[in-house]
């Protein structure tokens, strides 16, 4: 391969791979991230998350603002104080295949791994047990104020909560845990600040490139064209349809820790050997 289509190519990845920055309209912008795994809460830049699912490939639902209750029989209701204001959660019945809850005056049946919104929460059962009213009864979920899915298509979710804005991101996941980024401007708003980094590939000039790099940039661009199907899981094992790209363009967007130092490896010793080859080749002469 020519220098010019393996220096073309370290470009057009690196283009790909760059991730987006943000800033605040009105003052700096806070950055925080941490590793959650499914069914855990964590605060991240003074936010609670929970991690409902979590799948391979920068994919995972989760709950915004959110608290881990249990209600039991000697511990039926529950006052709890979220960023959006405070909430009382109540047991109204538990039965062998779902409960039955009161928030702030609107009840709702809700089963195990099942989303529901009861009065203005998203509530998110993870156990239930025994009967209520009974010695046994104990339920165990999460509520929190805001729902959101983030995936390839969808890479970031921006909520407004209680007069903070906040962006969150998915750089990393598993079928177990993800890493959760979370920016947030106290004044002001979030504002996407290299906007002219993602697509400039595209705008470069063909003409000034060699012919085998014209091709190749042509195949990619008709290859890319295809779309899959990628399955995500809930806690409960049930999948759920993502949209999901190119398996290559989507590992490059998202894994920008491992890929780029691989890439670059390989350009290396690409480099290297041809070198040696011409260094040869003129030794000979």
């Amino acid at each position: 391969m020519k220098k010019g289509a393996l220096l073309f190519l370290a470009v057009l990845l690196f283009v790909n791979i760059v991730s987006a920055s943000y800033n605040c309209s009105v003052g700096n912008i806070i950055t925080d991230d941490e590793f959650v795994d499914i069914g855990e809460i964590k605060s991240i830049n003074k936010i609670n998350i929970a991690l409902i699912s979590p799948s391979l490939g920068s994919a995972a639902e989760i709950l915004l603002d959110a608290k881990h209750i249990t209600l039991t029989n000697t511990s039926s209701s529950q006052d709890i104080e979220l960023l959006s204001g405070d909430y009382e959660i109540s047991l109204v019945e538990i039965t062998e295949n779902y409960a039955s809850i009161d928030v702030e005056g609107s009840k709702e049946e809700i089963e195990v791994n099942k989303l529901e919104k009861v009065g203005g929460l998203q509530i998110y059962a993870l156990n239930l047990a025994g009967t209520y009213p009974g010695e046994d009864a104990k339920l165990e979920l999460f509520a929190g104020s805001k729902y959101a899915f983030i995936y390839k298509k969808s890479p970031s979710v921006t909520e407004t909560i209680s007069g903070i804005e906040y962006l969150i991101e998915i750089p990393y996941s598993s079928n177990t845990e993800a890493k959760i980024s979370v920016k947030k401007c106290e004044n002001g708003t979030i504002i996407k600040v290299n906007d002219f980094v993602e697509g400039s590939a595209d705008n470069i000039d063909n003409s000034t490139l060699p012919d085998d790099v014209q091709n190749q940039s042509e195949n990619e661009s008709l290859n890319n064209g295809s779309a899959t199907i990628e399955n995500i899981t809930d806690l409960e094992g049930e999948e759920k349809n993502i949209p999901k790209g190119n398996i290559l363009s989507f590992l490059i967007q998202y894994n920008f820790y491992i890929i780029p130092t691989i890439i670059f490896v390989i350009i290396a010793f690409a480099f290297y050997f041809l070198y040696k080859k011409n260094k040869n080749e003129s030794g000979k002469k």
